[in-house]
């Protein structure tokens, strides 16, 4: 095999996936996934959980807790770093043209099992503003 070939199938392996997604719909991202937003030139990719506080699932809380949720939102040749939270504000931003809401943060947290940060999955709605 020469060194061309194998250079080809390096960046392909290498090469990230980039899911379109059509307006209206909500889709999936884990850390580091991007979405091209279909009809539009705007990308958004998961940075990362900046905080997760929120209430374990086999636990009582007096507060449900929140989460922060860091994206890059890459808008023609702009690009804004954005935090959304799934119980305060802010839920929603527009960027680009577009609104994003954070509509979910998976998984659910448990007593005492810290959440390895390749595992969260964050679940956004978008919109044309």
């Amino acid at each position: 095999m020469g060194t061309r070939p194998l250079a080809v199938l390096l960046l392909t392996a290498c090469a990230p996936s980039l899911t379109t997604v059509p307006a209206g719909t909500e889709f999936e991202l884990a850390r580091g996934e991007t979405a091209l937003l279909a009809g539009t030139a705007v990308e958004v990719t998961m940075l990362d959980v900046v905080n997760d506080s929120r209430c374990p699932i086999d636990a009582v809380c007096v507060w449900a807790g929140n989460a922060e949720v860091r994206f890059q939102v890459h808008a023609g040749a702009r690009d804004t770093t954005v935090s959304l939270h799934t119980m305060q504000e802010p839920k929603t931003v527009t960027v680009g043209g577009v609104r994003l809401e954070l509509t979910n943060l998976a998984p659910s947290n448990h007593a005492g099992s810290p959440i390895p940060a390749a595992e969260y999955r964050a679940r956004i709605r978008w919109s044309a503003s």
